[in-house]
């Protein structure tokens, strides 16, 4: 038995807030699709919040960007689980996702 890994994360953007949920799941599923997994045993989400938006701006963006990543790791064939969010000058979001596998289930 093996397990492997995946962590991702999107530091410092400003646009797509709509979307970088989204993208930010994906890269961390990409890293485990690219050695041939294709079943993720458990997604954390990462999310950083800025204590410099208003919090009338966070209350419209956080919940957006959970949801994105939240949808992907849904549409990729696992569930967010857990994660940590953080009070930090910069908005950032990523995960981690981890899968237990036999020899046979990844190429290395």
């Amino acid at each position: 038995m093996f397990v492997y890994s995946s962590t991702h994360l999107i530091p410092k953007f400003r646009k797509w807030r709509l979307h970088v949920g989204k993208i930010s799941c994906a890269n961390v599923l990409s890293d485990l699709y690219a050695m041939g997994v294709t079943d993720t045993d458990n997604m954390l989400m990462l999310l950083g919040v800025s204590n410099k938006m208003s919090e009338k701006e966070r209350d419209i963006v956080v919940p957006m960007m959970m949801r994105g990543f939240k949808d992907q790791a849904e549409e990729g064939g696992t569930a967010v689980t857990g994660g940590q969010t953080v009070i930090n000058p910069w908005m950032t979001i990523g995960g981690v996702a981890t899968t237990v596998c036999q020899s046979n289930e990844f190429i290395m």
